[in-house]
């Protein structure tokens, strides 16, 4: 354990350093990571919406939306992505916006066989408690 410890050391970023130093301190640690391990460390769009659950569950909502934002800027082609973002919309009392994120989640499902179905009722739901 301790030489997995010893050979790891390092491995999670730090999610404030995006504060400090803007979103190329993600491709700046996981450049580093590649070349420190010798293989292409990459991430998905799972990565970046974690980062801006933790900003949620501070209740830091404007800065989770600007991580959800930069998350579907790299990922546009990700139902997650904008499926994430209008979570972050409706946490920040932007629903009109979190529809919209739906919607556009509905469709690359739609196109990617994603689960269509739970962003469907989760759009209804929203549209309903909007009224």
């Amino acid at each position: 354990m301790n030489a997995l410890k010893f050979i790891y050391d390092g491995w999670d970023f730090d999610v404030n350093r995006i504060k400090t130093d803007g979103f190329s301190a993600i491709d700046t640690f996981y450049n580093g990571q590649s070349d420190k391990y010798g293989y292409e460390i990459t991430y998905d769009a799972g990565l970046l919406n974690s980062y801006g659950w933790n900003f949620v569950r501070n209740g830091k909502h404007e800065e989770a939306v600007t991580i959800f934002k930069e998350n579907v800027r790299r990922f546009p082609e990700s139902p997650d992505a904008f499926n994430i973002l209008g979570e972050g919309y409706l946490v920040a009392g932007n629903t009109q916006m979190a529809i919209n994120s739906y919607e556009k989640a509905i469709e690359l499902a739609t196109r990617f066989s994603g689960n269509v179905d739970f962003l469907k009722g989760r759009l209804q739901s929203i549209k309903a408690n909007k009224k």
